[in-house]
Formats: structure tokens, sequence, C-alpha cells
């Protein structure tokens, strides 16, 4: 069975992250050291234009002419704002200052957009990080979740369909900051659906995993949009 491209990402950030630490070189970890991972994975992806190349700090139309996407397959000149992209890659270290539940929510906002122009696109959130900083980041909005749905984004290899809410206190905490920064700007999807491919490495019995992967790709945005986005 083919491996998604969400999932090879993250198995192979997680690899990476596993192989770099055991070669005493865990010290270096950041966000910015998540490039060369996310750069060498995508390069290897089969391009579905000719002249694509793997690229960081992406302008897409859909996000106007300041915000960029952390990573893009696509083809770009110089640095040019691209109207499609074949996958969209916004990342996260946990532990980082910058990973904070309204950045991630920003994240997705982003994702939800070029997915909603461009629907073949691949969009993946990666979170990366140590062991307890991503159980930490995990433990709240918007991954927080619990039996009843439209909560938060599951951890598990499972999907999720996220639709805004303001009756539901994880919605609130998580994504209001992102909606009223981009609300009246642009039209906001009324939710999204996303699926997790769970944390690569696999933790151990004895907890000997340092620092891991995981990563959700945004399978579609909904068809609406949010109607009382200016009430958030």
């Amino acid at each position: 069975m083919a491996m998604s491209d969400a999932r090879r990402i993250s198995e192979a950030v997680g690899s990476w992250l596993h192989l770099e630490f055991a070669c005493y070189r865990g010290g270096l970890f950041s966000e910015a050291a998540l490039k060369a991972a996310v750069g060498s994975v995508l390069s290897s992806f089969p391009i579905e234009v000719h002249g694509a190349r793997a690229h960081a700090e992406v302008r897409h139309d859909a996000l106007g002419t300041k915000r960029r996407l952390d990573y893009a397959l696509c083809l770009r000149k110089d640095n040019e704002i691209v109207q499609s992209v074949q996958v969209a890659v916004e990342s996260k270290w946990a532990g980082s200052s910058y990973c904070k539940t309204e950045n991630i929510a920003q994240d997705f906002m982003r994702l939800m957009l070029v997915k909603r122009a461009n629907p073949s696109a691949k969009c993946v959130f990666l979170l990366a990080g140590s062991a307890t900083n991503l159980a930490s980041v995990l433990s709240l909005p918007p991954f927080t979740t619990n039996a009843k749905s439209n909560v938060g984004l599951r951890a598990s290899q499972t999907q999720t369909r996220i639709t805004f809410d303001r009756s539901r206190p994880t919605h609130i905490a998580a994504f209001t900051k992102a909606i009223q920064d981009w609300h009246p700007k642009v039209a906001i999807p009324a939710g999204f659906l996303a699926k997790s491919y769970g944390l690569h490495p696999q933790q151990t019995v004895v907890r000997t995993v340092r620092f891991q992967a995981i990563a959700w790709e945004v399978i579609s945005v909904a068809t609406t949009n949010l109607d009382n986005a200016s009430s958030w």
C-alpha cells in the first residue's frame, strides 16, 4: 500500500530526528533545523509539473502578499507568488516560543485556504520536537479531544472533522484569533477534515525515544463559509 505524503513526511522527519540525536546533534534542534529534513523528503516526491522543486517561504495567491507557506513543492520562479502547489507544509517545533495554540491555528488556516484554492494539493501540518514537549502541546487546543465529535484534532490515526462552533470552548480557545485575523479579508471555510498519521518513532515501553514527529493532512475543507465570523 502506498504511503501518504503526510505520513511520509512525519516518518522521515521523526527518523531524521532520531538519527541526529543518536549522532549527538540534538543540541542543534529547532524549527529552523527542520528545513533540511523537510526539504529532503519533499525533494524525493515525484513531481507532477515539470520544473517543480521544494521551496521554503512560499507566497501563495490564496494567502495574499504577506503570508507565506513554510514549505511547498511547486513550480516557482525567484520569489514570485504561486497559484498552485503540489504539496504545502506548515511546521512547528514543540517547545519553541512560536509553538502556541493561536499560531498552530494560523497554520491550519493557511492550509485550509490553500486546499480550497488547490483541491488536489496535499496540505500537511507537521509538529516535531521532544517527546515531553510534544505531549504537552497535544494536551492543548486545537488537539484537545475526548469522546465527543467536533472538539479537537486527534493524534491517533483517524480522521477528524472540525466545524467551527462558538459553543465549544476548545474552538474558541484554538481558533478565535486566527478567524479574527483573516476576517473580513477573506471568506473563511466553515471547517475542515483532517487526518493524523500518529507519532513517529513510536515510544518504547521504557521511553527511550527522545524526539518524535507527527503530521495531519487537511483532506478537505467545507464548501460553505463561516457565516458568523464577525461574532468571533
